[in-house]
């Protein structure tokens, strides 16, 4: 009897790592030629009134990233959470982020939060707020990743190679008959 497992994936945390008392976390460079430990971006939300009005996507990077693999949402305390389910040619895990409130005029400033590479990998309703930023008003959130990318089985391949499975068991419940 053959038997598939799925596995599944535990959730993923991230730690709050420091408050950077500057404007914006990408500089002059600008979101192209952001990083973050060397992590490259993967998408920037922004928010406008309680209403997430679009989003500047990096493209350069990710052409396959097209802003559905997130979900944000928001309370109105500051706090929120999101998640991120990753397509065929899109980044794998999401190594850090980066909360950005008020203006650079105001005072605040961004702060990061970075995967522990020792949890899982299920993206589901990771938990983000601005009190590190004296709970200054949201303006956006960027995402940062590895720069691996999830990569798919052509499906005759993979229809081979269940064949090719299904066989070499044949052949070794055949042999341990014999």
């Amino acid at each position: 009897m053959l038997t598939l497992l799925a596995t599944v994936s535990s959730a993923a945390t991230f730690s709050y790592h420091s408050t950077v008392a500057s404007s914006n976390e990408c500089g002059a460079g600008g979101f192209d030629s952001c990083t973050l430990f060397g992590s490259p971006t993967i998408a920037k939300y922004e928010y406008d009134d309680g209403v997430y009005g679009g989003n500047e996507l990096n493209n350069t990077s990710f052409p396959s990233i097209d802003g559905s693999e997130f979900s944000v949402s928001l309370a109105s305390n500051g706090s929120g959470t999101w998640s991120y389910t990753p397509g065929v040619g899109d980044p794998v895990v999401v190594t850090g982020f980066v909360v950005k409130a008020g203006s650079g005029s105001s005072g605040a400033g961004y702060s990061i939060y970075t995967w522990d590479d020792t949890s899982g990998t299920d993206f589901s309703s990771i938990a983000w707020d601005t009190s590190t930023l004296r709970n200054k008003a949201l303006s956006h959130i960027t995402f940062f990743d590895t720069g691996a990318t999830i990569s798919t089985i052509p499906l005759p391949a993979a229809g081979w190679m269940l064949l090719a499975g299904l066989g070499g068991i044949a052949a070794l419940r055949r042999r341990k008959k014999g």
